[in-house]
């Protein structure tokens, strides 16, 4: 059910900037092509994040995403690491982090 719920989160916060952190490449991958099908999450401005993408291509979806007025950014937290994007107003954490031991 979190993805039901992630849905019905972002619509309510359209006109916010949101960044949703999951555990792996393909989750970012996947939820990034499911959303914008979904015909509730049309308005969306969806971006993916991670560390399997190229440097040039995470710059431009970095610099995008903090220059638009709102938008959701799905992402790793390797990828995210010492992000500065200003307001932010949501983080949401889908996945629980896992321990490095």
């Amino acid at each position: 059910m979190k993805l039901p719920h992630l849905v019905s989160f972002l619509q309510d916060h359209t006109t916010e900037k949101t960044i949703v952190y999951f555990l792996t490449c393909a989750c970012v991958d996947f939820v990034s092509a499911v959303l914008p099908r979904l015909p509730q999450c049309k308005m969306l401005s969806v971006k993916a994040l991670h560390g399997k993408m190229k440097q040039a291509a995470r710059a431009a979806t970095l610099s995008s995403f903090a220059e638009a007025p709102s938008g959701v950014l799905l992402c790793t937290d390797v990828a995210a690491r010492g992000l500065d994007i200003p307001d932010v107003q949501w983080i949401v954490q889908f996945d629980p982090p896992q321990a490095s031991c």
